[in-house]
């Protein structure tokens, strides 16, 4: 399985994550136990280094909590991986006026600004760095050449941001400029934000070929990522019909959409 992954990647995965939520006055945060927190990330990282074919791996943080750094590298190396921290520093100003979603964004641009060995990459997985994601074999194996790929809900007019897959090129297109279109006093979170941005930069992107399954817990809501099978079943089957695909729908495609967003709302999320 090891050799398979090293032949056909690398897959280089950027973890998201602010262990001390304090430090921006717990801003629409209901999970705020810092210990827990920090087990988590720790856990996941772990996960993603021993049971994932991504590689290399890096962590951004903006809270600047004591992180076990050499622990985690130590295990990269045995594995065959490279794994990196980075602090960014991030105004608790901006945070505070524009919400965690600025947060988030400026997570993404700055680690992809500052480190070395993910803007040298034609594209890089995003992950929200408490979630492990349980398919990455499969979403990376059947990854589209050269695109970026996101689950795109068109009737709410966003992307999901836990998990998408990002295009250098697209980046440098327009999506570095993301924090700016991330505002939640205006009802602009990250997920509407970057929809905007792609289609206002004319940014054709892609969608997973399956939808990917997540496990953790929200920090936002203190919800589950999981999903059942059977809902995983009606996803994937959804994301077979296109209906998680931006771009022009079929009559088909649109009875089908307009049924499920106006009897089960909750198969988009």
């Amino acid at each position: 399985m090891e050799t398979r992954h090293k032949r056909s990647g690398p897959f280089p995965l950027l973890l998201t994550g602010t262990i001390d939520t304090g430090v921006f006055g717990n801003n629409n945060v209901v999970l705020t136990d810092t210990a827990e927190r920090l087990s988590q990330y720790v856990e996941v990282i772990t996960n993603y280094i021993q049971s994932s074919p991504f590689d290399p791996i890096v962590f951004a943080e903006n809270s600047g909590y004591p992180f076990p750094v050499d622990h985690l590298k130590g295990l990269a190396a045995n594995a065959g991986k490279q794994f990196e921290y980075l602090f960014v520093e991030t105004s608790k100003e901006k945070t505070a006026a524009f919400g965690k979603s600025f947060g988030e964004a400026y997570l993404i641009t700055q680690a992809i600004e500052a480190c070395d060995i993910l803007k040298n990459k034609p594209y890089v997985y995003k992950c929200t760095g408490r979630v492990f994601l349980q398919n990455a074999d499969e979403i990376c194996r059947k990854a589209v050449n050269g695109r970026s790929e996101f689950i795109t809900i068109r009737h709410r007019e966003a992307c999901l941001t836990v998990f998408f897959k990002l295009s250098l090129a697209d980046y440098q297109k327009g999506l570095h400029v993301l924090p700016d279109y991330c505002s939640e006093k205006e009802g602009m979170d990250i997920e509407r934000g970057i929809y905007r941005l792609l289609h206002e930069k004319g940014i054709a992107y892609a969608c997973f070929s399956v939808y990917p399954r997540l496990h953790g817990i929200c920090g936002t809501n203190g919800g589950q990522y999981d999903k059942s099978s059977k809902n995983l079943r009606i996803k994937n089957q959804m994301l077979r019909l296109g209906l998680f695909r931006d771009g022009k729908l079929s009559r088909v495609q649109q009875a089908v959409y307009r049924f499920v967003q106006e009897n089960r709302e909750d198969w988009f999320w």
